[in-house]
């Protein structure tokens, strides 16, 4: 009967000695976990800007304050920092490249790059009276249609500038996409910041079969928005 007693409160003490393991190694994973989360918290940072339209130099120097007053969304764009100087990430960007950019025929015929993928208009012709265009039917890249990969350098602390480097694939136009953008940031409580710069950006189209040249596909833009944890 002892011995039953005995072995009875060896097998209990085994089982609390386990509980307790396993309590332990739960209480140890609940905080592997949290420091992992908490580590991300501190390295993860979240930018969204508006833009101006994508113009090339030419275009720029022409453009009304109007045309440049034009905002749109400019960028999504979402980082985990590496270090305090460097950064990598993904954003979804618009207006890449430039607004009027196309290629010329034998016969010197401009013929636009236009993102809508309507038969009618990507090749810069419009159904209906010539004198009721839409005014979104400009062969301008404004939705959110550039997938890219970033690569962000911060200057040392006390200077507050940043390089963008971006390349990537525009969805609008199926081609090849770059960026690059030199910006300010400023911190305004917490880690809550303003973000804000010039981007010049191109998007790589081909050649159509019809066409002889090229003109600028280049742009230039401005940016600025808010930023978390930069």
């Amino acid at each position: 009967m002892k011995k039953l007693f005995f072995l009875n409160y060896v097998m209990f003490f085994a089982l609390i000695v386990n509980a307790q393991d396993i309590q332990d190694e739960s209480k140890n994973a609940n905080n592997s976990l949290g420091t992992l989360a908490k580590g991300l918290y501190h390295h993860l940072s979240f930018s969204a800007t508006g833009g101006t339209p994508s113009l090339s130099l030419d275009a720029l120097k022409a453009a009304s304050f109007k045309e440049i007053g034009n905002v749109s969304i400019g960028e999504l764009n979402l980082s985990y920092r590496i270090n305090n100087q460097f950064s990598v990430g993904v954003s979804w960007m618009a207006a890449l490249g430039n607004c009027n950019s196309g290629y010329y025929t034998e016969g010197n015929q401009f013929v636009a790059f236009v993102a809508d993928e309507n038969d009618d208009h990507k090749d810069g012709h419009h159904d209906g009276d010539d004198d009721e265009i839409d005014e979104e039917d400009d062969g301008c890249d404004d939705e959110l249609g550039n997938v890219m990969g970033t690569v962000t350098f911060k200057f040392p602390e006390g200077v507050p500038f940043f390089v963008q480097a971006a390349g990537g694939y525009s969805l609008n136009y199926n081609a090849p996409a770059y960026s690059a953008m030199v910006g300010y940031y400023h911190k305004i409580v917490a880690g809550l910041g303003i973000v804000g710069g010039v981007r010049f950006s191109d998007v790589l189209h081909q050649l159509p079969a019809d066409g002889v040249r090229l003109a600028t596909t280049s742009g230039i833009k401005a940016e600025i928005g808010l930023n978390w944890n930069f």
